[in-house]
This record gives structure tokens, sequence and C-alpha cells, in this order.
């Protein structure tokens, strides 16, 4: 990467890798196989947080990963429940107390 050359800045502290991609049923995901999924479609159909929670969460670093339409499809409703309980919350802070929200910050998940 020529990045740190040019700018003098390190553009990733931190990548992720994954070993080979293969298809739901185990095939190495290949164009002369057939069974690719083309990222730009999956993107236009899915997002990008979906793809990229699918990628994060489908692999352990370094091993293979399994992936379909299917799983993406699974984790793209997942991360759409993390963005509307996310965005409920933000649009409701205004309506929480200063004492309320401090009192709620010092709250453990444990507590429940």
């Amino acid at each position: 990467m020529f990045s740190p050359w040019f700018t003098g800045e390190v553009p990733f502290y931190i990548v992720y890798l994954h070993g080979l991609v293969h298809d739901k049923h185990g095939r190495k995901m290949s164009k002369t196989f057939g069974n690719f999924i083309d990222s730009i479609d999956v993107i236009s159909s899915y997002g990008t947080d979906a793809l990229r929670y699918t990628l994060l969460t489908g692999s352990t670093p370094g091993q293979d990963i399994q992936i379909s339409k299917e799983r993406i499809e699974s984790n793209r409703n997942f991360v759409n429940k993390l963005w509307n309980a996310s965005m409920f919350i933000i649009d409701n802070l205004d309506k929480i107390s200063d004492e309320e929200r401090q009192e709620l910050a010092t709250v453990a998940i444990s507590d429940f």
C-alpha cells in the first residue's frame, strides 16, 4: 500500500482476513463454477452493513467462510432491528432529563 508513503498516515490499523469463501453447500466460490455472489448485487439488494456484518460474524479470522444470499438477508433483518432500536433511543433522548440520563448510564446489563 502506498498510502503511508504518500500521506505519512496508516490507512487501517486493524484488518480482518478470512480464508476461502464457500457457497451454502460448502463448495469453493468461483467464477469458473458459476456459484459466486456478485458483491455489487448484494450491496444494492441488502446494503453494505448486512454484507459487512455477515463477513465479520460468519468466520473466525483466517478460517474459511460459508456465505449465501439467505444468510445475508437474515443478517440484514438483524442489522435493521439494531438500527431501528438505536434510532428509537436517539429520537427519545430529549424526553429524558439529565438526572434520568445519568441514572440510566450507571445501569449495568447484569441488572436485567
